[in-house]
């Protein structure tokens, strides 16, 4: 069903190691992104790396992977420009040194706002409602980690995972390492 895996975090000892065995085993590309060299959670990942896993450090790196595989999907268009009413950003493919020669990476021009106010914690979670109005207000003004989240909610992990990456969208909430927090809190 797919061309290959991510691997993004992993233990020595999980299911995302076990899809990854089953994917190679398919014939299929496995990706790890490397991760803190001291952390249990990406011993795994790690792991990967040190055996040949294609090493990526965002979604774009395997995009690029299967550019000229797919360029009519993955690059439809040399130029574009996307909008969502209020910023737009415009893409130009250029290759890594530059030059227009490589439907690879793009290289991106932001017309957003340059200083972007901080919002009211209190404002926020007023206008926030069910999971994501509880995780939010689980986080508060401190980075915490998702299972303290968990624990601290009472919430399912799918619940505060599809919370959190509604707040993420909503830009309300941004992931730095292990660790969540409100974006932009006073």
């Amino acid at each position: 069903m797919s061309l290959g895996v991510a691997v993004l975090e992993s233990p020595r000892r999980s299911g995302a190691l076990i899809t990854a065995a089953r994917a190679l085993e398919q014939g299929r590309d496995v990706f790890a992104m490397p991760g803190n060299v001291d952390a249990r959670s990406c011993e795994g990942s790690n792991s990967l790396l040190r055996e040949g896993a294609i090493a990526i450090l965002s979604g774009e790196d395997i995009a690029d992977e299967y550019a000229e595989l797919f360029p009519e999907i993955i690059r439809p268009n040399a130029n574009m420009t996307i909008s969502d009413g209020k910023n737009s950003a415009r893409f130009t493919e250029k290759h890594r040194d530059g030059t227009n020669n490589f439907p690879g990476s793009a290289n991106k021009h932001i017309d957003n706002k340059s200083h972007v106010a901080y919002i009211d914690i209190d404002k926020l979670l007023n206008e926030l409602v069910g999971d994501e109005r509880i995780v939010a207000e689980a986080i508060g003004s401190s980075a915490k980690q998702v299972d303290d989240i968990i624990i601290s909610t009472g919430l399912k992990a799918q619940q505060v995972q599809t919370a959190l990456t509604m707040l993420e969208i909503k830009r309300c909430a941004v992931r730095i390492g292990g660790l969540w927090k409100l974006s932009n809190i006073k």
